[in-house]
């Protein structure tokens, strides 16, 4: 059907997208850890 090729095509997008979000965030943590290791070291 037309809808379950449209779901067939949005799931790698969305799976694109959770991977760059998550890298995005642990990179973000990463870099607020550097800040607080220079701040309280």
């Amino acid at each position: 059907t037309l809808a379950g090729l449209s779901r067939a095509q949005s799931l790698p997008s969305l799976s694109a997208c959770y991977c760059v979000y998550t890298l995005h965030f642990r990179g973000a943590i990463r870099k607020w850890t550097g800040y607080m290791d220079i701040l309280f070291v």
